[in-house]
């Protein structure tokens, strides 16, 4: 729940300020599936972007299954390598900036490399 509550206020606030014309009805997550294929997709982009320390995020997450489920299926499966709204790149760049400013270092140095991984140039990603 850690960072939930925070995001939802911060969305209340800025739906208060947009207007009708702005207003987007569709839901990009309409189709979205719990199944084998997200769990894969999920785990093809961890292991992307982890690379060499993808056995040691799984050997922490071996314990504690919930926590592995949130992390491949829902963050990876369903945001991260589902690329239908943004691709890859886009991503990153996004998820790095809202890392860095929680000012949280291991994960910002995680998707700094993710950031590389994913072609962004070394001073487009130093932009950040």
């Amino acid at each position: 729940m850690n960072g939930i509550p925070v995001v939802l206020l911060a969305f209340r606030a800025l739906v208060g300020l947009g207007k009708e014309e702005d207003k987007d009805y569709s839901f990009s997550r309409q189709n979205w599936q719990r199944d084998e294929t997200n769990h894969e997709r999920g785990e093809s982009v961890f292991k992307f972007l982890y690379q060499k320390d993808y056995n040691l995020m799984l050997t922490h997450f071996s314990a504690h299954k919930d926590f592995d489920f949130a992390s491949i299926d829902i963050c990876y499966g369903l945001f991260l390598g589902h690329h239908d709204t943004l691709e890859l790149k886009e991503s990153e760049l996004v998820i790095l900036g809202a890392i860095m400013s929680q000012n949280l270092k291991g994960p910002s140095m995680w998707h700094l490399r993710g950031c590389r991984r994913a072609g962004i140039s070394a001073e487009d990603t130093e932009l950040v």
